[in-house]
């Protein structure tokens, strides 16, 4: 299966080439750009005018969806999988989402506003979020968080496991924003999925302007 699969958000854009860790960084290389995406503890707020701290927008988290802007009517979110081949449950105040229809190796959660929304403020901030594999590392053949107007990034798998959440964060000047996409991925195994499999879990789902 290619990897450089395409979602609603990333129709005829280039997949990744290639990739590499350096230090704590992951540097991957796309067919028009270097991009790199970190794997570790979070990014930390900036100072700003006036004092507290840059804004953060809230995708999912803790069994709770967001809302753009705080604002639960124009700014609502929809969760599905783009293929509809799986769904997602909170357990432990994790998303966990599992195959609802068996016989397929790649799968789409996609995190995404009714709504355009003006995301200028977040251009030069980052995607961030908890992830947990569903299953050994070894059934998976790549994670794609698919661009917006940028390019794809593909995890390092050798980073994550099926025990614990390892924090990713990828800059939003690599993906690019299209005034209605927040997160679309796709999980691609090794062999097809039977109904009731555990896919992944995410948490803590979130857009930064820092």
């Amino acid at each position: 299966m290619a990897l450089n699969r395409k979602s609603i958000f990333g129709r005829g854009l280039a997949g990744i080439a290639g990739a590499g860790l350096l230090a704590c960084t992951l540097w991957l290389q796309s067919g028009c750009s270097t991009s790199s995406a970190s794997m570790g503890p979070r990014a930390q707020p900036t100072a700003v005018p006036g004092g507290g701290t840059t804004p953060v927008q809230v995708i999912w988290q803790n069994g709770t969806n967001g809302c753009w802007g705080a604002n639960c009517g124009t700014g609502s979110i929809t969760i599905h999988d783009t293929e509809n081949w799986s769904t997602y449950t909170t357990v432990s105040s994790a998303m966990e989402w599992t195959v609802t229809v068996g016989g397929f190796n790649f799968f789409e959660p996609t995190f995404s506003l009714q709504n355009s929304q003006n995301q200028s403020a977040f251009a030069n901030g980052h995607l961030q979020f908890d992830v947990k594999l569903g299953q050994p590392v070894a059934n998976y053949s790549a994670i794609t968080v698919f661009a917006m107007g940028g390019s794809n990034v593909n995890l390092n798998l050798a980073t994550l496991n099926n025990t614990s959440f390892t924090t990713v964060a990828i800059p939003l000047a690599t993906l690019g924003t299209n005034g209605t996409g927040l997160m679309s991925t796709d999980i691609q195994f090794t062999a097809n999925q039977s109904n009731g499999a555990v896919l992944i879990y995410f948490n803590n789902i979130e857009w930064t302007t820092y």
